[in-house]
């Protein structure tokens, strides 16, 4: 009985641990596509805005998709994740480098209690 107890607790432990690798992942995916919009909005100046538009619309579903993806990872972050890449119609500088920061925060956060386990 005790060995049948300890074959269902040691998968569900593990599966723990998953779940915030995968919010470590995402908070990572978030940084950095949060970066790129940021770095296409400062060369939308200098581009065509056909190339402005595409690659707003590629960042939106980018971003849009990690929202999912964190809300369903079941890991102790993914709600935080999601509310960080879900951004307003046009964002501005100012917006993408804070939630950029906010995703780093997140990002060692979790690498913190990974390590200290």
């Amino acid at each position: 009985m005790r060995a049948l107890v300890l074959a269902l607790i040691l998968p569900l432990a593990a599966c723990g641990g998953s779940a915030e690798k995968t919010d470590l992942a995402n908070a990572g995916k978030a940084r950095s596509l949060l970066a790129e919009a940021n770095l296409n909005l400062a060369l939308a100046p200098r581009a065509t805005p056909t190339w402005s538009a595409g690659m707003r619309r590629a960042a939106d579903a980018q971003l849009a998709a990690l929202a999912n993806e964190a809300r369903s990872s079941g890991g102790p972050d993914g709600a935080a994740i999601a509310e960080v890449v879900t951004l307003p119609p046009n964002p501005g500088a100012a917006l993408l480098q804070a939630r950029a920061a906010e995703a780093q925060a997140i990002e060692q956060r979790i690498e913190g209690r990974l390590e200290g386990r």
